[in-house]
């Protein structure tokens, strides 16, 4: 799920064509022209293919990062607005405000470690940072009793704070980072185009 990952291997496969094609198109040379206009339009209309193949994969694969992005940044508002929600005012009402709270906890802990998979370095930082301070929350929220609640004022500020960090985070990333990668492979189509216009001028 590495986009970063996924890049250094297009990258390399793109060379390795590139080496191939350039190999056979000095043979072709040495033999004539016409031959070389054909292997290199072959390997055109091959490395054309691969680059759209890698293209609609990596849409795809942006797409199901953007939804899950945004589905993340939601869960993160909800944890958000239910810690900030009003203590209960009677021992009665605990457990009703407490259940929500860590239900909304856990499942923020397991999106966080999904989120954590797509593998960008700048954003997981914010995020170890949340998980540990959704730990430490979670544990002194499990124990709390209601005559103690106002000892959860600490790590709640903290946690409210790393959830604002770690929402910001995700909002200006978006799920987005494969800009590069397409621009990237329309660069090498379009450097094709170019070597073709060269080549018929020296037909």
């Amino acid at each position: 799920m590495n986009e970063s990952n996924d890049f250094k291997e297009f990258g390399r496969k793109t060379l390795d064509q590139w080496k191939s094609m350039i190999e056979e198109f000095e043979v072709q040379l040495a033999l004539g022209k016409a031959e070389a206009k054909d292997v290199f339009n072959r390997e055109k209309k091959s490395l054309t293919e691969f680059i759209n193949e890698r293209k609609a994969e990596f849409e795809k694969n942006q797409k199901k990062k953007r939804a899950d992005f945004t589905d993340y940044a939601v869960r993160l508002k909800c944890l958000k607005d239910k810690v900030n929600a009003d203590y209960p005012t009677a021992a009665e009402g605990l457990d009703e405000w407490r259940n929500p709270i860590m239900s909304c906890v856990h499942k923020t802990e397991f999106m966080t470690g999904n989120i954590m998979d797509y593998g960008l370095e700048i954003l997981n930082i914010k995020l170890k940072d949340l998980k540990l301070t959704l730990d430490n929350y979670r544990v002194q929220l499990a124990l709390a009793n209601f005559e103690n609640l106002s000892e959860l004022n600490d790590n709640k500020e903290a946690l409210d704070a790393a959830l604002s960090n770690a929402l910001d985070m995700v909002n200006r990333i978006g799920g987005d980072d494969g800009t590069s990668v397409r621009y990237f492979m329309d660069e090498i189509s379009k450097s094709f185009d170019h070597l073709k216009q060269a080549f018929a001028e020296l037909v």
